[in-house]
Formats: structure tokens, sequence, C-alpha cells
């Protein structure tokens, strides 16, 4: 699994280091993968700060849709 942390909490966690891509971050038991930092700019919620990408089966798509 992978996930990009907001440019704050690369600072804060990370020291902005830059060598923090392709980092294993372990989160509940499951290891992710740093893969980018979202830039500065980006327009999130302001208490957002990891995202991973939502992976559905075409089960699961049809249940939310």
């Amino acid at each position: 699994m992978v996930l990009i942390p907001s440019y704050d909490l690369w600072r804060r966690q990370f020291n902005a280091d830059r060598g923090v891509l392709g980092r294993i971050l372990k989160l509940d038991e499951q290891a992710y993968t740093i893969i980018g930092v979202f830039p500065r700019e980006a327009v999130f919620p302001s208490q957002a700060e990891l995202w991973v990408p939502l992976a559905a089966s075409r089960t699961t798509a049809r249940d939310i849709i």
C-alpha cells in the first residue's frame, strides 16, 4: 500500500527530508510506502495529513453507488 503525507506533516515529522520517498510507514499494523509529498499549496481539509488510495472491488463499488 502507498500513502502521501501533507507538506506540513512532512516538515514536522520528517524534518523536510527529501529521502522520505520510498520509506515504509506502519499504520494500524499495515505497511505503507511513502510515494510523494503533497505540495504546500494543495487545498485539502486542514485536518487531513495523510492520503491513501481508495481501492474498491466491483462488489464494493456497486454498494457505494
